[in-house]
């Protein structure tokens, strides 16, 4: 799959839970690392920096990198702010979609003004410095999952999961998959269905799964 607003529109259409599903329960970077700003389901490939504690010099690389449409995962240690209102104006400019921060940003006054979502795991007034080591487009380890530059992140109110480049097309065509799934099946216990009298994403039903796996 290359044609890239094709894929964004596809995964925006969907969600961070729908994508995790289609991974078999994998991709979602730790909970803590939740939207401070913005709205609905962002999608995009992702641009790494790995940045040394208390310096946002790899941030500061990466937009020499980037290009219009990515997303940025940032990693930094301790409690320094990664991203701010400054990197938040060259982000813009560039065009990223979105930012996420495996660490803490500032400036979240100014930052909620831009039309850029902020994933984070909070917020601290410390910022780190411009200069000092770091690495971009390396492989980043967040939580139980690893994020390469070109893998896709999809983001939203749930969380973040990462989507490995390879796997993009078997994994956008599942999600949609149980995306339908689920919808119908909302609708129907809405409408006054039992939950446990409708099947599961693997078809098995669910009062006949519970009863299988022993649940009394």
């Amino acid at each position: 799959m290359e044609d890239l607003p094709a894929i964004r529109d596809r995964l925006s259409r969907l969600s961070s839970s729908g994508a995790a599903d289609a991974r078999g329960k994998r991709g979602a970077l730790p909970g803590a690392i939740r939207r401070l700003h913005g709205a609905g389901t962002v999608a995009g490939p992702a641009i790494t920096a790995r940045c040394a504690p208390g310096t946002v010099a790899a941030v500061l690389a990466s937009f020499e990198q980037a290009t219009a449409g990515q997303i940025l995962v940032a990693q930094g240690g301790g409690e320094w702010a990664y991203f701010g209102e400054l990197t938040g104006a060259e982000a813009v400019r560039i065009g990223l979609t979105a930012v996420v921060v495996d660490g803490y940003v500032r400036d979240l006054e100014r930052l909620s003004t831009l039309e850029l979502p902020i994933f984070a795991r909070g917020s601290t007034p410390q910022g780190g410095r411009p200069t000092g080591p770091g690495e971009v487009d390396v492989p980043l380890r967040i939580g139980d999952a690893d994020v390469r530059t070109g893998d896709w992140i999809v983001a939203d109110a749930d969380g973040v999961v990462v989507i490995p480049k390879e796997d993009l097309d078997d994994v956008i065509s599942r999600a949609e998959a149980i995306s339908a799934t689920e919808a119908a099946c909302f609708d129907r216990v809405l409408c006054g269905a039992s939950l446990l009298d409708q099947p599961y994403q693997d078809g098995t039903i669910l009062r006949e799964a519970i009863r299988s796996g022993g649940t009394r």
